[in-house]
Parts: C-alpha cells; structure tokens; sequence
C-alpha cells in the first residue's frame, strides 16, 4: 500500500510539474513584429565601398534585446528614430579609415530595436530586415555618420549587409551580396575577380537567378569545413 501510495505520489508530482512547465511556455511574453516602410539612401557596390568607413567579416555575438535598443519618443507618443546596438566579433578587416585601431569585438548599430508600448513587447524593423542573427557572419559595409548610438553603423540597412550563411538566397541587393563575395571571400585571382566584378547581378527572379548564377560561377560555403579558412570557395563553372 505505501509503495502504491508513493507511485501515485510521483505520478501527481510528474503531472503537476508538467503543468507548471507548460503553463509557463504557454505564457511566455509574445513578441510583436512591427515593419517601419521607410526610404533610405540606396548605393550602388562601387559607391558602397567609397562611402562605407569600414568594411569587415564579423560573426554576431550577441540578440536584439530591449536593453540594447535605443528609442525616441516624441512629445505626442510617436516613435521618431530607434537602433539596435550589437556586439560583432571581427573577423577580418578589408578597409578602415577611423583614426583609430579595431579591437577584436565592436559595437555595431542596426536599424532594429525591441521596446515596449504598455504591456506588450514590440521588435521594430525597417523594410522587412530582420536583425542580425547571432552566431552568423555578415561582411558589413559600416559609417560612423548620421549614428543615432555614436557607434558605427550598417550603411543603409540591408544596402550595406551582405548574409554569409546562404550565398545562393534571393536578395533586393544581388549585385552588392555577390560582389562583396567575390571580392572579399572567393579564392579567385585578381584577372578572375576583375572579370566578374564588372558584371551585373540584377534581381530577375528566383529561377532565372540562379540560372545566370550557375552559368557564371559556383557557389560553395561550408561553414562546418577546415576552421583555418572558412572562404566561401569560388570557380568557374564549366558550361555543357
């Protein structure tokens, strides 16, 4: 009878403390996604590369959280400027005209931000950008103008990041994600990369992209490789 009474005791113990957990899922605090449409300086990858003050390979270190998001309010309630500001590892740098040295991590200001309006918990983004995703890398084309947080910024939102996690996706700034990676990333020489970086990658379409894509070079990023080198591996590809 007391083991039966002790096998019941630990069956009710088990329900209720999968209660408690579900229960405590359940009302994890939502998370409201609000896209600012918004009209932004747009360059082109020679203009980019000029205007940028920095150009680095960084691995993201950190999530967007309400205490790294910055928020204006005006006196009427509406929201009038917000940043995220991230901390990146520095990977490798291609251009850095600061007066000053970059120390292996940085400060990097992104045009997301988490804040609150009353109880309910807002992640602000412009133009459907989503924020920088910790773990992954990104070759960012970074200013220290017009920075809300004072630290460098990502030239005008998504014009200035180029994703390394999926080098084949679809993206507004084709040209901008595929030359960086040619030039920054690819094992190229300098005969092989001046012929493609005067080319022209125009967003056509998924299917008829990844046509021109594979009629021009092949892709091959494998983030799991040798971790000496982790380039994205670039080659002419052979046409039948």
């Amino acid at each position: 009878m007391k083991k039966l009474r002790g096998a019941l005791y630990l069956m009710l113990l088990c329900v209720i403390m999968t209660a408690i957990s579900y229960t405590s899922e359940f009302h994890l605090e939502p998370l409201q996604v609000v896209d600012c449409h918004g009209l932004m300086m747009e360059f082109d990858y020679n203009e980019l590369k000029d205007y940028a003050d920095v150009i680095a390979k960084i691995q993201v270190l950190d999530d967007l959280r309400e205490d790294n998001s910055m928020v204006d309010v005006s006196s009427e309630g509406y929201i009038t400027r917000f940043c995220g500001v991230r901390q990146v590892k520095v990977i490798e740098i291609w251009k850095n005209t600061l007066n000053r040295d970059i120390k292996d991590t940085l400060a990097v200001q992104e045009l997301c931000a988490i804040c609150r309006d009353g109880e309910n918990k807002i992640q602000l983004i412009v133009n459907e950008r989503e924020p920088l995703e910790r773990g992954e890398e990104y070759i960012l084309f970074l200013s220290g103008r017009y920075s809300m947080s004072g630290e460098l910024s990502i030239v005008s939102g998504e014009n200035g990041m180029v994703e390394l996690a999926d080098v084949n996706c679809d993206s507004e700034y084709l040209d901008i994600k595929m030359k960086s990676i040619i030039e920054y990333e690819s094992d190229m020489n300098s005969v092989e990369k001046g012929e493609l970086l005067r080319d022209s990658f125009v967003k056509e379409g998924r299917k008829i992209v990844a046509k021109r894509l594979k009629e021009t070079f092949q892709v091959r990023y494998n983030r799991k490789g040798n971790q000496k080198s982790n380039r994205v591996k670039l080659e002419r590809a052979s046409i039948n």
